[in-house]
């Protein structure tokens, strides 16, 4: 797996003006769906011996999370 954390700075004591963390992450030869393929058939017209296979993979998506501050 691999991961990139985006840090902005978190100085600002309001909550409103801190940014949320940004993460993009890859994670190869996983489907979180676990959706797979179990067949496939390549028919190729010119006769060139097409080798059929899949590359599972997993990727991050638009999301963001913020969360709020306890005071304790």
């Amino acid at each position: 797996m691999r991961a990139h954390f985006g840090l902005p700075s978190v100085e600002k004591e309001e909550v409103e003006g801190r940014p949320p963390i940004g993460v993009k992450f890859e994670i190869p030869y996983f489907t979180v769906s676990g959706i797979q393929v179990r067949y496939m058939k390549i028919i190729e017209k010119s006769g060139y011996q097409a080798l059929p296979w899949v590359r599972y993979i997993t990727q991050s998506g638009g999301k963001a999370a913020r969360l709020s501050r306890t005071v304790g």
